[in-house]
């Protein structure tokens, strides 16, 4: 049960680098709507988010009665991990219209966009190989014809369903569809490479090190997918859709989760 006398104490202003975290958080959208922060009025930059109160801070009679056995985090209210960003219409929604469920699902939703920045920071100072890299490139830069001409991976080698649940089946059906189509070209990308330079067994290791820290922080398959994506797309700079490619060859390759039980 919540203790409403020690858990909520008065309003705080956010600092300006607790208002970065938030927007951060969300991506510097609604994380309710996907409305962009970042708006103009008559050519003028306007503020379009409000930071919100998960728990509120100084509940009404009848929210104490709603909110009386519901999960909270943090030390108090004004704690960070009590706030989100919010637009101004998916904020006042959520303060008129408090109940159990639309609670649950706001905190459940801090609570993924707050681990999911964590785990981002986490492996936002692992490096990447130059040579990844390179090869990352020249699958973003291959024609259809190039494409079509590929040598495909035959289906009985495909060990992506040995790994990821029928939860996660669009994910799984995409990473698949990857596989048959690139996995075989990347593998002869690095078999190309110049030995005395580079060491595919050390860069494995680093990708794995990378899964291994966003799944010990929690991320569900799908979250650690699109972590990985992230992570390639920011440090090479390369095509969104290629470095989803490469993310599904480690996953193949068994540097990305492990075999179901």
């Amino acid at each position: 049960m919540v203790d409403f006398d020690t858990y909520c104490i008065d309003r705080k202003n956010p600092t300006p680098s607790e208002i970065f975290l938030y927007l951060e958080e969300v991506d510097s959208c609604c994380p309710k709507c996907g409305t962009p922060f970042s708006r103009t009025k008559d050519s003028k930059f306007v503020k379009g988010y409000e930071i919100a109160h998960v728990f509120p801070n100084s509940p009404t009679p009848v929210e104490k009665t709603i909110l009386q056995n519901v999960r909270i985090a943090g030390t108090n209210s004004e704690d960070p991990l009590n706030k989100i960003a919010l637009c101004h219409d998916c904020h006042k929604y959520y303060d008129d219209n408090k109940s159990v469920e639309l609670y649950d699902e706001m905190f459940d939703l801090k609570a993924t966009k707050h681990k999911a920045l964590e785990a981002k920071k986490l492996i936002s100072n692992q490096n990447i190989e130059s040579e990844l890299t390179q090869i990352i490139s020249k699958l973003a830069s291959l024609s259809d014809l190039e494409i079509d001409g590929l040598k495909k991976l035959e289906y009985k080698a495909l060990k992506v369903s040995d790994k990821i649940e029928e939860t996660y089946i669009l994910m799984r059906r995409r990473i698949e569809s990857n596989v048959l189509q690139y996995f075989t070209f990347i593998r002869q990308e690095f078999a190309n490479l110049p030995l005395d330079s580079f060491r595919f067994d050390t860069m494995a290791l680093n990708i794995k090190h990378a899964y291994c820290t966003l799944r010990d922080k929690g991320l569900d398959k799908s979250e650690i997918y699109k972590q990985m994506t992230n992570w390639f797309e920011r440090k090479t700079a390369c095509d969104v859709e290629a470095c989803s490619i490469m993310v599904s060859f480690f996953v193949q390759d068994c540097e990305i989760y492990e075999e179901l039980p």
